[in-house]
């Protein structure tokens, strides 16, 4: 999470409501899964299947992709009537990489492969680090106006140069919280802080991001360390681990 699907997903909407003429259609968000009934989750299904018009977008779309293993589950019938109208929608969703390895792997285990066939997958991959310093330049404005300060360009590269570090997490959203969090910190401080610098973004890792899971820097992809690393799970097989860590590392 963190990578940025949703906001491709809010971007294209934005784009169909602002009449874009490439796009001949119109995009609904509806939470589905919080209608009360399961009845009403297939009724939904059934009236967007009769109007190709439209797209419906689901955030979180693996729960009406996953089958429960409880046959008594009343959600059971709406994700049956999902999976099987999908030929007849026009559906963007988003999930995790983990959460889509699970269904693929339910859908193994039952040797089926139709969902898979049905659904065309693009994957979002975290920004690079000099893209996501783009993205900041881009949303800095905006965020600098929220909190009533201004943002150095220092501070934006130092952000995502700490957020980095952070495995925990996903760019651009891990770069984008931890500016935030430095804005509010000089928002905030007495005398207050009208221009928000590297070391106030430093602060702010400081003081609220050490609790993070962090990639030590003096190991991130050496030999050495992913040598130890393999050495401290698997006992007397050190001429294999080696090849293996290099071969990772040149990977």
């Amino acid at each position: 999470s963190g990578a940025g699907k949703s906001a491709i997903v809010r971007e294209f909407a934005r784009r169909i409501a602002a009449h874009d003429e490439l796009i001949d259609a119109q995009l609904w968000e509806c939470d589905i899964l919080r209608l009360e009934r399961p009845a009403a989750i297939s009724a939904v299904i059934e009236l967007l299947a009769a109007m190709p018009e439209v797209i419906l977008y689901v955030e979180g779309i693996q729960e009406l992709l996953k089958r429960s293993p409880n046959n008594n589950d009343p959600l059971n019938d709406a994700c049956e009537s999902f999976r099987r109208k999908l030929p007849d929608l026009r559906v963007i969703g988003c999930m995790t990489d983990s959460s889509f390895a699970a269904i693929k792997e339910v859908e193994k285990e039952r040797r089926v492969d139709d969902l898979m066939r049905r659904l065309q997958v693009i994957k979002v991959a975290p920004p690079k680090a000099a893209v996501t310093v783009e993205i900041l330049r881009t949303r800095g404005p905006s965020i600098a106006e929220h909190f009533g300060v201004g943002i150095d360009d220092d501070a934006l590269v130092r952000a995502v140069e700490l957020a980095e570090s952070v495995v925990s997490r996903r760019q651009p959203e891990k770069s984008l919280r931890l500016l935030e969090g430095a804005c509010g910190l000089c928002a905030q401080a007495r005398p207050r802080r009208d221009m928000v610098r590297a070391e106030d973004v430093g602060m702010e890792f400081r003081r609220n991001w050490s609790g993070e899971e962090q990639e030590p820097a003096d190991r991130r992809l050496t030999h050495d360390g992913v040598l130890a690393d393999l050495r401290a799970k698997v006992f007397g097989q050190d001429p294999a681990l080696d090849t293996i860590a290099r071969k990772f590392v040149a990977a």
